[in-house]
């Protein structure tokens, strides 16, 4: 049968691929596939890469889309986090206004260095608007942030220029988040989403925290920072998995799916182990379902029960636990 008219793009990393002609190092590059899904053999129609590829920087490794300037196209946002000889980051935005066609290889437009030594910044990237205006921002984590702790972590907040000129080459970042007190070793900023959790039309920064011990050996942590940019950058609520060594926020997504008017939250916990029947390290995805217009956070698991503990800065919350 036909294929659908699908106009979507797809942007795919290639993190610990060699740029030809450069020996054989993890420089990292990415492909983006023009319209894929109307031909099943297509090739790519572009490939990025950092100016610079020389400092096995595995570029790519995160990748957002998402429009950052004010014209109609969609622009990409990767991560290179093993930049320089420190592991201290960087990450490379590409303006959809500026990307080529047949083949060619493209550099960024713009940009953003990391803020400490060795910090890994741009291990996760995500892309959302946090300020309510027409532009998306860009959430950046760096879990390798000594400020409050070897490895503690840290994301950033950078807000897209008003103007709609996209981001700033260079611009330093407009919210720091952070621990409210030292969490050594917690990798804060692993991973990183974006997502309405107050349903006030202001997006939020969710990010993961893999290590973090919250009650116990490595459990890890989900921080939703409420209006990031506009607050102080402290977390205001904190969900944390319940089975030591678990890792909770070793991945983290959101999003509102199928026409729904739930933000859902969905979270990684790959050495969660499995009581019945007892596997361990079966890993697990915790499924987070927020009501835009109650005061309760509904726990919903794939495959398993899950008990899980929520702190709370503001408000206490209603726990719901469903198996499926």
């Amino acid at each position: 049968s036909a294929m659908p008219n699908n106009k979507d793009d797809v942007a795919i990393g290639a993190n610990l691929s060699d740029i030809p002609g450069n020996g054989n190092n993890p420089d990292g590059m990415a492909f983006i596939f023009y319209t894929p899904f109307n031909d099943p053999t297509i090739t790519e129609g572009a490939k990025i890469a950092p100016e610079e590829h020389s400092n096995d920087g595995e570029f790519a490794t995160s990748l957002a889309s998402g429009k950052i300037d004010d014209d109609d196209k969609w622009d990409i946002v990767a991560g290179e986090p093993m930049n320089n000889t420190a592991d201290d980051g960087t990450v490379h935005i590409y303006f959809g206004a500026n990307l080529g066609s047949l083949g060619n290889w493209e550099f960024d437009d713009a940009y953003l260095d990391f803020e400490y030594s060795g910090e890994m910044f741009g291990l996760s990237v995500a892309v959302g608007d946090m300020d309510s205006d027409s532009y998306a921002d860009i959430l950046v984590g760096a879990p390798g942030n000594d400020e409050q702790g070897t490895d503690a972590g840290r994301a950033y907040v950078y807000q897209a220029n008003t103007d709609g000129t996209g981001i700033t080459d260079l611009a330093s970042p407009d919210q720091d988040l952070t621990w409210s007190a030292s969490n050594a070793g917690a990798e804060l900023g692993y991973s990183v989403a974006v997502g309405d959790f107050e349903g006030d039309n202001v997006g939020d920064a969710i990010v993961g925290a893999r290590y973090d011990d919250a009650g116990g050996a490595l459990r890890g942590s989900i921080l939703i920072y409420d209006n990031p940019i506009a607050t102080d950058g402290s977390a205001d609520y904190t969900i944390s998995g319940t089975d030591n060594n678990e890792t909770l926020g070793w991945s983290v997504t959101a999003g509102i799916f199928s026409g729904d008017t739930y933000l859902v939250i969905a979270s990684g916990a790959p050495f969660w182990n499995d009581s019945s029947p007892s596997e361990n390290e079966a890993g697990r995805v915790m499924v987070i379902i927020i009501p835009e217009t109650l005061d309760i956070i509904l726990m919903v698991p794939l495959l398993f029960a899950i008990p899980i503990a929520i702190r709370r800065r503001r408000k206490l919350l209603q726990l719901r636990r469903l198996r499926t």
